[in-house]
């Protein structure tokens, strides 16, 4: 796996959030700003491979492909198709488990005409402890600039399927999909309520 040192002191950075974040109030998703966004709207996105070193059941997939979809139903935003980015993982040999870094990211959104890049790391997953379902994930997806690669936005979200119910008021959420898909509309409500400008037609 290509691990960039932007990415290591990220996730030292959230991990010791998450002992600050967890079981003590705090807002999440928790949205961490290391540059501005461009001041035009980005209107076309290029969403890599989510990378999760875990083992559960095509845990990457299911996360990445419900914040696709999200992503994608936002008005305004053109979300570059799967196939497309997973074409040019072959072409510059990169495997989906590979975080790429700033210049194959640069190289990527030149080649998919993207204008920013989505990078998803999956820290946590599970849908069972023992015999009971019990859904929880924890997610660090980061925001970069298509024209140089560079991170921009760093955005930390956990949950537990039962808080919708117990916290959110919703019913709660046993499945896994369900959950990515709750989250990942979470953590989009947060970056256009922070400023990521909306395309209009």
């Amino acid at each position: 796996m290509i691990i960039t040192s932007i990415s290591y002191r990220l996730a030292l950075f959230w991990l010791a959030a998450a002992f600050l974040l967890t079981g003590c109030g705090a807002t999440l998703p928790r949205l961490e700003v290391l540059a501005d966004l461009p001041e035009t709207p980005q209107c076309r996105v290029a969403i890599m491979p989510f990378v999760y070193p875990g083992d559960f059941p095509r845990g990457a997939v299911i996360v990445y492909k419900a914040f696709a979809s999200e992503m994608a139903a936002v008005e305004g935003l053109e979300v570059v198709p799967e196939g497309d980015v997973r074409q040019l993982y072959r072409q510059l040999l990169l495997y989906p488990t590979d975080l790429p870094n700033e210049e194959q990211l640069r190289i990527m959104a030149r080649h998919l005409g993207a204008e920013t890049v989505v990078v998803g790391e999956i820290q946590q997953m599970s849908e069972r402890e023992a015999d009971v379902v019990n859904t929880e994930l924890t997610l660090i997806i980061n925001l970069h600039s298509g024209e140089s690669g560079k991170l921009l936005w760093s955005t930390y979200h956990r949950r537990r399927g039962e808080e919708y119910r117990n916290v959110l008021h919703y019913g709660r959420v046993n499945s896994m999909s369900g959950l990515a898909r709750r989250m990942s509309a979470e953590i989009l409500t947060t970056w256009i309520d922070n400023g990521m400008k909306q395309c209009t037609k």
